[in-house]
């Protein structure tokens, strides 16, 4: 055998152990880089040249295995196998289905999407506080509250507002916004003041009106008038309120707005353009319209102007037939042009 010349001269053990100390260091070198890939080919049991197979074990994971270089040459350190880890459509869309929980679980708990005092537009006798109290929507989940619902809450809670729209808005906002009627007629009867608009609407009275109203002082509550088309309309309410509660009625009955006939609005103030401006107007569920007149006694003329001036003088007619024979009436009713009649109380 050829030995290199830098080689001679050296004993066979020298030589021997620079060889081992070679051997050492590549195969160090090799072991700090090498990661060694295993896997288990499952066997198949096969029926004929082209058949299905008959057993088919369930492939294992990959395992990788990973050798550490120690600081000692030749020495290293093998790490646990670990298997290798493919993320598939079931771990998608579990952790999805967690996301989604976790989601609707804090839209209906967190204090961010909960429901406080309701936003108001267009009011000015109807605060912000009054509707808050009548809806009760405070600490609710945005998600649960139902626009039609509300604007129909307030429609039978609040008469005196009209075109009323409800807005649900992300964080947590409530946005009411509506049309208040203008009262021109204020009516008394009892200890009850209700208002009464343009369109013959009546509505409880709140706040101050914006003009002052013609004032009527009455025995019992206006009469009532129903549109035809409000009687296509009705609304169905599901929800029982506390007054059919207490009598044990159905509560899907329907719901008509309270209003009068423009006729008898008509008529209201006919007749006080026909009296004096300092007169006081009064109303009786069997004798209509009438006035105070200043020697004392209530005059009726009913609920229809027709005829106002015979009916008028009809009542003078009366009037002094009365003084002439020294009667003081408490009541003088000309509402039926052939029944006339007075009455020394009322």
């Amino acid at each position: 055998m050829n030995t290199p010349r830098s080689d001679r001269g050296k004993t066979r053990a020298e030589l021997a152990r620079e060889r081992r100390s070679r051997e050492s260091q590549q195969h160090s070198q090799q072991a700090a880089t090498r990661v060694r890939y295993t896997a288990v080919t499952p066997p198949l049991t096969m029926r004929g040249g082209m058949g299905t197979p008959v057993i088919q074990r369930t492939r294992s994971q990959v395992r990788r295995q990973v050798n550490v270089r120690l600081g000692s040459p030749g020495a290293e350190m093998q790490l646990p196998s670990l298997p290798a880890i493919r993320p598939g459509w079931r771990l998608v869309s579990g952790l999805l289905v967690v996301l989604c929980c976790a989601a609707v679980i804090m839209g209906f708990t967190a204090p961010t999407f909960q429901v406080g005092v309701p936003e108001v537009a267009g009011l000015t006798r109807i605060s912000a506080e009054d509707l808050s109290e009548t809806l009760r929507l405070e600490n609710t989940p945005v998600f649960l509250v139902q626009p039609a619902q509300v604007q129909a809450k307030v429609a039978r809670a609040y008469p005196e507002l009209k075109d009323i729209t409800v807005k649900v808005m992300l964080p947590n906002r409530v946005i009411i916004s509506a049309v208040e009627r203008q009262p021109i007629l204020a009516w008394e009867y009892d200890t009850n003041l209700i208002w009464i608009d343009a369109e013959g609407m009546i509505f409880p009275a709140r706040g101050e009106p914006t003009v002052p109203l013609l004032t009527i002082v009455a025995d019992s509550a206006p009469p009532l008038f129903t549109p035809v088309d409000s009687l296509a309309a009705l609304v169905e309410d599901p929800t029982p309120t506390p007054e059919d509660a207490a009598a044990e009625k159905p509560a899907n009955k329907p719901r008509v707005p309270k209003q009068v006939s423009p006729e008898f609005l008509k008529a209201i103030f006919a007749l006080s353009e026909k009296l004096p401006p300092e007169t006081s107007l009064t109303y009786n569920s069997s004798n209509g319209l009438g006035w105070n007149d200043p020697l004392g006694w209530k005059v009726y003329v009913g609920v229809s102007l027709e005829d106002f001036d015979l009916k008028l003088a009809l009542y003078e007619h009366i009037v002094k037939a009365l003084q002439e024979k020294g009667i003081q009436p408490a009541l003088v009713s000309v509402a039926y042009l052939h029944a006339p009649f007075y009455r020394l109380e009322e």
